[in-house]
């Protein structure tokens, strides 16, 4: 079955609370694990704007676990690269890392089009995200400077990755 934003967004509303047990387990930070909803709803919204899902619920934990694992594995591997040490021999033979020019235009216009959506996002959105986002705050310190529930600042930021993934969509 197509999933709309509406049935979406009501199924993270029913499974809210076991996904983010789950995540926690996994991660072992609420933080993360709600940084990590968000992900997963930004993730299921494209996969439902051009798949068939047949299982949802199946969808919406497989895919927060994977991105959880992902994120696991990283963390992994920087903490190895920050513990080893490359002889410089070795390091003179990796290619370079450096953007190309098509690539740093293409990252400059994805910038720019994420910027333009969180300008017109309505100012307790976009307060919320920068808040989030940019500035690192957790959903329970943004709830007590905004005079909010936790419940409120994860609407708002799912409003605002749902509007900022939507411009980027719409620029393919």
């Amino acid at each position: 079955m197509s999933l709309t934003h509406l049935q979406l967004e009501e199924l993270f509303a029913g499974q809210r609370e076991a996904l983010s047990r789950r995540l926690m387990r996994l991660v072992g930070s609420k933080e993360l694990a709600a940084d990590l909803i968000q992900e997963t709803f930004v993730r299921l919204l494209g996969i439902a704007a051009t798949q068939t899902v047949l299982n949802p619920r199946a969808l919406l934990f497989r895919t927060a676990s994977n991105l959880a694992i992902d994120h696991l594995r990283r963390q992994k591997i920087e903490n190895r690269h920050i513990r080893e040490t490359v002889p410089l021999e070795a390091a003179e033979q990796v290619a370079s890392q450096a953007a190309t020019p098509e690539r740093e235009l293409w990252g400059k216009q994805q910038l720019q089009c994420v910027q333009t959506a969180i300008d017109a996002l309505p100012t307790p959105i976009r307060e919320v995200f920068l808040l989030h986002r940019l500035h690192g705050y957790a959903y329970h310190e943004i709830a007590a400077m905004q005079g909010i529930s936790e419940s409120a600042v994860d609407k708002r930021m799912n409003r605002a990755l749902k509007e900022c993934w939507a411009a980027l969509q719409s620029k393919k």
